[in-house]
């Protein structure tokens, strides 16, 4: 100010200054404050002034995109410039209606490049000013990384599809056991839906035959909060019980407090029944007079009964893991391998007679049969073998065609005249010495009725031979042939 001036000019001025001195705290205060915002927010802030051509970026910006702060990203005009290309045409086009419109503000999700050369998902958003005449002078807005977020989300749908998509039933629950939510592979094994179980706990599964062992150390283990598997026999809403096998862990949230409970079912009923089986087969094989052997494809031993023992003098515990080589001559070993080419190729091999050792190595005759032994996939694992003991067998079959050699022997050269008839009194066999008494050719005798040689009373003889039938003997009867 300068002299001569008046107390008002004076006034004036000093008022004027004192203003614009409070103006200037308040615009500092409020620049101040905006940068502690801006340090403190996760969102990197940009600003594009069209007018002086500049651009401005926050340090939390140059972060999220891997840059120190101030250094420039290559190639770089303002924030399109690090656009994916597949984002690139489309955010052009939108940003043109947007500065040409009268739309202030914006907000979308795409992809800019990184410093390390990949591309981040964040989420722009922006403001447009504009002048008195309405054009875009200035866009100021931040970008937010959706890295995190994304991932989080790509997680979570991928756990959904697989809770909807795997075959295994799930339950999850409440801290309570309350049922929240099941997936369809539990909806498809027990026919209970949504609306059917939500709410409730999973004792509706339960019933007559399911074990009290099982279920008390199931929920012995839900009150200590670990980790338990059992095996339940479990009711389906309508149809036949199931095995389940039924793991339920326990979860807890970032501060370990127990939140629920995820249950995983499987019905493992064909197992349950293939151990059944397993174990009836396993009780018949012990108690059977009948030797039986099951072995490896490679004709390691994988089982040997006690009627094994018996028959060939090994013990199980001498026997078990051992090969068949053992107890097989040379013979026997390509016997066998003949025997299993052919099972394994579909032939069908019906029990044979052979010769096998014993311990103390006497030569047995035996009868065996062969059978090829599947998992419950189908697959061939082994080869089981029934064998008995036919040396006795042997004996009487000599003795009988002995016996037969020599009543066929004595048949022919019997000084009388011999008839074989069958039951309806038709002769089936002759001997020499009767057709020498009656002059007769064998085929004039065999397959005639015997009354027809006879010149008696057929009543008489029709009588004798009912007599016969009832197995009653007739001696000393006279007749005229």
């Amino acid at each position: 100010i300068l002299k001569p001036f008046s107390e008002r000019e004076l006034r004036m001025v000093v008022e004027m200054a004192l203003y614009k001195h409070q103006a200037d705290l308040k615009v500092q205060q409020s620049e101040a404050r905006l940068s502690l915002v801006i340090q403190a927010s996760r969102d990197g802030i940009w600003d594009e002034d069209f007018t002086g051509n500049q651009v401005h970026h926050s340090a939390r910006w140059f972060e999220i995109l891997g840059y120190r702060p101030g250094e420039q990203p290559q190639p770089f005009g303002s924030w399109t410039g690090l656009l994916h290309p597949d984002d690139a045409g489309w955010v052009g086009k939108f940003m043109a209606q947007i500065y040409a419109g009268k739309t202030a503000q914006f907000e979308l999700e795409v992809r800019l490049r990184h410093r390390l050369g990949h591309y981040i998902w964040v989420l722009s958003r922006g403001i447009v000013s504009r002048d008195p005449q309405g054009q875009p002078v200035r866009v100021t807005g931040s970008i937010r990384d959706l890295t995190e977020s994304r991932t989080r989300q790509g997680a979570l749908r991928f756990s959904e599809t697989v809770l909807q998509t795997i075959s295994q039933g799930i339950v999850i629950t409440g801290s309570d056991r309350r049922i929240l939510s099941v997936n369809p592979a539990f909806i498809a094994m027990t026919g209970y839906t949504q609306a059917d179980v939500v709410g409730r706990t999973c004792v509706f599964l339960q019933g007559l035959g399911t074990a009290v062992e099982a279920v008390a150390t199931l929920r012995r283990a839900l009150l200590e909060e670990r980790i338990v598997s059992v095996e339940l026999l479990n009711y389906p809403k309508a149809g036949e019980p199931f095995w389940n096998h039924l793991t339920i862990t326990p979860v807890r949230n970032e501060e370990g407090v127990l939140s629920g409970f995820v249950g995983l079912s499987e019905d493992v009923t064909l197992r349950k029944k293939a151990e059944f089986e397993s174990a009836r087969f396993a009780a018949i094989v012990k108690s059977t007079d009948e030797a039986i052997i099951s072995t490896e494809l490679t004709g390691k031993i994988t089982s040997w009964n006690a009627a094994a023992q018996r028959l060939f003098g090994w013990s199980e515990l001498e026997m078990l893991g051992q090969s068949m080589v053992q107890i097989l001559s040379t013979e026997a070993s390509i016997e066998e391998d003949e025997v299993l080419k052919s099972l394994l190729v579909g032939d069908e091999v019906k029990g044979f007679e052979t010769t096998r050792f014993r311990k103390d190595g006497a030569v047995l005759e035996v009868s065996m049969i062969v059978s090829l032994i599947k998992n419950v996939a189908g697959e061939v694992v082994g080869i089981s073998r029934m064998v008995r003991d036919i040396s006795e067998r042997r004996k009487v079959e000599l003795s009988l065609r002995r016996s037969e050699k020599e009543l066929a022997d004595f048949f022919e050269q019997a000084p009388l005249g011999l008839l074989w008839v069958g039951p309806c009194g038709n002769v089936t066999r002759v001997n020499q010495e009767f057709l020498k008494l009656l002059g007769l050719g064998v085929s004039e005798v065999l397959g005639q009725s015997v009354p027809d040689f006879f010149k008696s009373d057929k009543v008489l003889l029709d009588n004798i031979l009912q007599g016969l039938n009832r197995m009653e003997s007739v001696r000393g009867f006279t007749a005229t042939l």
